[in-house]
């Protein structure tokens, strides 16, 4: 995980050097992590990380790598289950331009549990982020819904609202 996190931030700092370079201006980069509403009897916390490309200044494609970690109460005992998960979505800016202080993107994706991972699911997600403008690394904040389809028998499926927070490019 450190090395991950290494390379995440050396990453942004030869974009952050590089941004006046047209490929640049179109890549796309998003670091979050999030905490998800307690559901049937669940609360998750993750990380995400989104690399993607802008086909035009509002609409891209990105692919997504998430780690989760669950934690609930199983008759008086607290446990907690891990999942990797891999995709793909689609994101959309509503105010593409910069001269604004924030602007919103709407964003689903979809992935599935890869590896050897406690709990094996199929995740989809719709939500709405707020991107607070700046040159380089922004700030962002996000609010949405998360449907987690599992494979696992001992687990069940479900729904829950998500937050984050990250940084985007």
């Amino acid at each position: 995980m450190r090395k991950l996190l290494l390379i995440i931030v050396c990453f942004y700092s030869v974009l952050v050097s590089a941004q006046e370079n047209s490929l640049t201006n179109k890549l796309y980069l998003n670091v979050t992590t999030d905490v998800t509403t307690e559901s049937k009897g669940f609360t998750s916390y993750g990380a995400d990380f989104q690399l993607g490309y802008k086909f035009i200044p509002s609409l891209y494609a990105f692919a997504t790598f998430n780690g989760s970690l669950s934690l609930y109460d199983k008759d008086g005992v607290k446990d907690h289950i891990k999942t990797t998960n891999l995709g793909g979505g689609l994101g959309y800016r509503l105010s593409p331009n910069d001269n604004t202080s924030c602007c919103f993107d709407i964003k689903t994706s979809a992935s599935v549990s890869v590896g050897n991972v406690d709990w094996k699911n199929t995740t989809y997600e719709a939500g709405v982020f707020c991107r607070f403008t700046s040159k380089g690394l922004a700030p962002q904040l996000g609010l949405g819904y998360r449907y987690q389809d599992s494979h696992t028998a001992v687990v069940s499926s479900r729904g829950c609202i998500f937050a984050s927070l990250g940084f985007s490019l």
